[in-house]
C-alpha cells in the first residue's frame, strides 16, 4: 500500500465472496472498508479462439 501512496493511488479495491468472513476480517484489519451503496459488476471478455474462458469451454 505504501507503494502506491508513492505512485498517488487514491483507492485499493478488492472483492471477498460475501460469506468469507476471515478474508472480510482481515480486509478490514488493514483498513478496508465494506461499501454498501456500490455492486461489483463484471463483464467477461473473450481471449481468444481456441483458449479457455475459465467456464471450461473454449471461446
Amino acid at each position: 500500500m505504501r507503494e502506491a501512496q508513492k505512485l498517488d493511488v487514491r483507492a485499493l479495491h478488492l472483492e471477498v465472496a460475501q460469506n468469507n468472513r476471515r478474508a472480510k476480517t482481515l480486509y478490514e484489519s488493514v483498513g478496508f472498508k465494506a461499501r454498501d451503496r456500490f455492486q461489483l459488476m463484471t463483464k467477461t471478455l473473450n481471449v481468444g479462439c481456441g483458449r479457455n474462458n475459465g467456464s471450461g469451454n473454449t471461446a
